[in-house]
């Protein structure tokens, strides 16, 4: 416990010699260049700009005790030069002074603070958006209508095969569709800038070492106040793994008719659930029904 007790003291100490002490050093130069400079320079100006440099987001009570010092510093060292209404000038300036630069201070700092609040949030916003289309190998574009322009996101280049030199209109992004899909696309254009909805389209693209990758974009449209598209914009998934997958299942489906064909054989599928019976076998191409069975 005494140690804790230490450690807050420490530590509080050194907070008020970080808040207090500029102060106090920017005061004693204002003094010491206004002792330099009395012939040519009136030192409550310069006072007063110490006070704006060394409380700044140190709080009031710094901002009051530099007034202080500015106020007692002034009148001994320039007595010749006391204002119409005496000390009372100097204690209002000074002090009005401390308060106001102590709260816009405060006030900016505050700004500061949720700015770069919101900023981090941002980034780290960013960052899981980019690892979510990472891990489930989905891009997102965007593009402007009126200039054709499109704004791809890194996992999208990354799709593309393209990651340092992303398409930079629809054109050129058509380049890098399949010749016998560049049709589909086309027509998907077409059609997103009459319908309402999103447009499921699946095509196949081309990167540039010719290896052909299968996608499937969901498209969507934003309209402006006069119901006119603004922009297109779309996710895109790369597929290519579930379509080959599908590609080998139904070639394994085909091989395996023709082999019980071939050889004469099925297969008995028995749904414990239900109680039914469907056979797989010679001349029967797809799943059949044969009975029911009842316990």
């Amino acid at each position: 416990m005494a140690r804790r007790l230490a450690v807050l003291s420490r530590s509080a100490a050194i907070n008020v010699v970080r808040q207090y002490v500029p102060v106090v050093l920017g005061i004693a130069g204002a003094a010491g260049l206004s002792l330099l400079l009395r012939r040519y320079l009136y030192p409550r100006p310069l006072f007063l700009l110490s006070l704006v440099f060394s409380i700044w987001g140190r709080g009031l009570g710094p901002g009051l005790v530099g007034a202080a010092l500015a106020t007692v510093i002034v009148r001994l060292l320039f007595p010749e030069l006391l204002p119409p209404y005496g000390l009372f000038t100097d204690i209002t300036v000074f002090g009005l002074g401390a308060v106001a630069i102590s709260a816009f201070s405060d006030s900016k700092l505050r700004a500061e603070v949720r700015r770069k609040r919101v900023e981090d949030q941002l980034r780290m916003s960013e960052r899981m958006l980019i690892d979510a289309q990472r891990l489930a190998q989905v891009g997102s574009w965007e593009r402007t209508l009126e200039t054709d322009a499109i704004c791809w996101s890194d996992e999208m280049l990354r799709i593309l095969g393209r990651p340092n030199e992303p398409p930079a209109h629809f054109l050129t992004f058509l380049s890098c569709v399949h010749p016998e899909d560049q049709e589909k696309i086309r027509e998907t254009d077409y059609q997103i800038r009459l319908t309402a909805g999103p447009i499921v389209v699946e095509y196949r693209i081309v990167r540039p070492d010719g290896e052909v990758r299968f996608v499937r974009s969901v498209v969507g449209v934003i309209r402006n106040d006069q119901d006119a598209p603004v922009r297109i914009v779309g996710a895109t998934q790369d597929v290519t793994e579930q379509v080959k997958a599908g590609d080998l299942l139904r070639e394994s489906e085909v091989r395996l008719k023709a082999a019980q064909r071939l050889a004469h054989v099925g297969n008995l599928d028995w749904d414990i659930k239900t109680g039914r019976l469907f056979w797989i076998g010679r001349n029967v191409s797809n799943f059949r029904q044969v009975t029911e069975l009842h316990f």
